[in-house]
């Protein structure tokens, strides 16, 4: 745990560098935040409804190795919860940036393609090498069901549908939500 808490101190302090040095507009201090609110619904909605999901509690049920619960406070529950909604606004902003990067222009001027191809891909990208990573590390894993079936077999686990279909759909919202909140300012 002690891995993810230094990550999401870093993400948060980098991306205050990024601001300060002017690396990144100011408009998407907005869309870190909303990275992160994004992230609560499946951060929250994954932990409380973890039976739903296929997810077996006690930890890995697909993968050995360390178990990935909480069962302390419900203060330091929510603690942990934040820490990883601070993850998921790192990787949103992550993958702004690659977009931005690749495109060499501002980003959410209007509705772009490319802009869009960019993010969808990254969070693809990123998704199944968290699920990777986490099915390696045995911190957890998703059963293949009905429901969320199994799109390849990784080790001892499965890469499912469902942690893919969030991180398309969180992006679709993301982007619409950019247009809007991050559109940039004409120069003067």
């Amino acid at each position: 745990m002690a891995l993810f808490v230094v990550g999401a101190l870093l993400i948060a302090g980098l991306f205050a560098w990024a601001l300060r040095a002017a690396q990144v507009p100011r408009s998407w201090v907005w869309l870190f935040i909303l990275g992160g609110v994004l992230g609560s619904t499946w951060e929250i909605g994954f932990t409380v409804l973890d039976m739903a999901y296929q997810i077996e509690p006690g930890g890995a049920p697909l993968a050995e190795g360390e178990e990935f619960t909480f069962d302390g406070p419900l203060i330091l529950g929510l603690a942990v919860l934040l820490v990883f909604c601070l993850w998921d606004a790192g990787l949103f902003i992550a993958g702004a940036i690659i977009a931005r990067r690749v495109l060499k222009r501002e980003l959410f001027a209007r509705f772009s393609w490319p802009e869009l191809g960019i993010l969808l891909a990254w969070g693809q990208a990123q998704s199944f090498f968290v699920e990777m990573l986490a099915i390696s590390a045995g911190w957890w894993a998703y059963k293949p069901t009905a429901s969320n079936p199994q799109l390849i077999p990784y080790l001892d686990g499965s890469i499912t549908l469902w942690p893919q279909l969030v991180w398309v759909l969180a992006y679709l919202v993301f982007y619409g939500a950019a247009l809007v909140i991050a559109r940039p300012t004409p120069s003067r």
